[in-house]
């Protein structure tokens, strides 16, 4: 019987250590009081969030910190004040764990719920399937012996 979303999310949060249980805890809280219609998923061997159908957003546990992916360019530039601050990589957020007391939290909870709000899932319309150009031919290097163009059509034999 194949395991449930919300069922490997559990076990997920069992196997983590209490300080950044407690952690994730709120951050699943924070995303959770903005999209009140998502849903427990798990992907990447990581809890996620589903809402109307699509991923929302990941969440993790690590050492030092948790992490929420995706973090796209779009995202850094639309959060960038208030991710100033927090260690921010090409695809993730880091929020340390170090950071104790009631403004920290508070701090990752604030952007928790910004990132979430900022960026919804988009349902993306079916339309034409765009081709990519192809490739322009490169003109000869200048070692290589010149290409001399076929005529379109060979020439027809006189006829009897």
């Amino acid at each position: 019987m194949p395991k449930t979303a919300k069922s490997q999310v559990r076990s997920y949060f069992a196997a983590t250590p209490p300080k950044a249980r407690a952690a994730l805890k709120k951050i699943r809280a924070a995303i959770q009081s903005v999209a009140s219609g998502a849903e427990d998923a798990f992907s990447y061997r990581i809890p996620a969030f589903r809402f109307e159908g699509r991923l929302l957003v990941w969440y993790a546990a690590f050492k030092n910190h948790c992490s929420l992916f995706p973090m796209t360019g779009a995202i850094r530039r639309k959060l960038a004040a208030a991710l100033k601050g927090y260690e921010v990589s090409k695809g993730t957020v880091r929020l340390p764990l170090q950071e104790t007391g009631q403004s920290a939290n508070h701090r990752n909870a604030s952007l928790t719920r910004r990132y979430t709000m900022v960026f919804p899932p988009i349902k993306k319309e079916p339309g034409p399937v765009k081709l990519p150009e192809p490739p322009k031919p490169r003109p000869p290097e200048p070692w290589e012996p010149a290409r001399i163009p076929r005529d379109p059509e060979p020439p027809k034999p006189p006829g009897r």
